[in-house]
């Protein structure tokens, strides 16, 4: 399993695609990531709290640190990483899927769609004897830095944790609140409040509705199209003005030729 089936398995749908783009390309990716990360944080800015909210605060960050004890956010991840992939991996038999196969191969994936389990099975051994140790390999790696990631990220969720709970409950509600979580039964709620979503039954159950999901999906993007078809399809080259494809050539540095064969070739058939 390369390390993009990886990603693709923590990540899905939004699989990851792991390319080596030209060092231009990174400047320019980053510089639009860092732009999209901007207004993200721009769009989901909080307003300030209150001065009745802010004499909650200290009272709201005792529940939270309750809740969310240091290092818990760690642990979920990696527990969660290995709950969820390892289970994935031993039912995918512990071989190499056919998008990992198609690039060693030079093929595409839907080419191999009609070789058998047994023919796939042995593909895999010739072409990557190692693949499980791979996978395992590279899934705790990527584990131990997920956790690791959100280790560091965990001061902040849960100052934004407390926050949330200084605006959200009051402040005999957080009073009793603290006075649960210090008798023996609150604390131990508290401490696993929300290790609990990655118990084997709280997943099982999650895992029991993904059929629902797939079921609805195809009614959903239906729904989607339905709302949006009577909104005008993006533009394409035939339906640009020769003043608009020479004002977007111009845009982006290339001629009103190359523009034409990007967009042509780029044109759903």
């Amino acid at each position: 399993m390369k390390i993009s089936r990886i990603a693709f398995l923590v990540s899905a749908p939004m699989a990851l695609t792991l390319a080596a783009p030209a060092a231009a390309q990174d400047s320019a990716e980053d510089a639009q990531m860092a732009e999209v990360m901007e207004k993200m944080q721009a769009a989901f800015a909080a307003e300030p709290l209150t001065e009745a909210q802010e004499a909650r605060l200290p009272a709201a960050q005792q529940a939270v640190a309750s809740v969310m004890p240091a290092g818990i956010y760690s642990d979920i991840m990696r527990d969660t990483m290995t709950s969820v992939l390892d289970p994935i991996f031993s039912e995918m038999g512990g071989t190499m899927g056919r998008g990992d196969m198609a690039p060693i191969l030079g093929l595409a994936s839907s080419e191999l769609n009609e070789l058998e389990d047994e023919q796939m099975a042995e593909l895999s051994a010739i072409l990557d004897p190692v693949f499980a140790d791979r996978t395992r390999l590279g899934i705790a790696a990527m584990s131990d830095a997920m956790g690791e990631l959100f280790g560091e990220m965990e001061p902040t969720i849960r100052e934004g944790l407390a926050r949330a709970y200084a605006v959200r409950f009051d402040a005999q509600q957080l009073d009793d609140i603290n006075a649960f979580f210090a008798t023996e039964s609150g604390a131990a709620y508290a401490s696993e409040s929300m290790r609990i979503f990655t118990d084997p039954q709280a997943m099982s159950g999650m895992m029991q509705g993904m059929p629902m999901m797939m079921e609805r999906m195809p009614d959903m993007i239906g729904e989607m199209e339905k709302a949006t078809a009577e909104l005008p399809a993006p533009a394409s080259w035939d339906t640009l003005s020769p003043a608009q494809r020479s004002r977007v050539a111009e845009i982006l540095g290339i001629s009103v030729s190359e523009l034409q064969e990007s967009m042509e070739y780029a044109a759903p058939e």
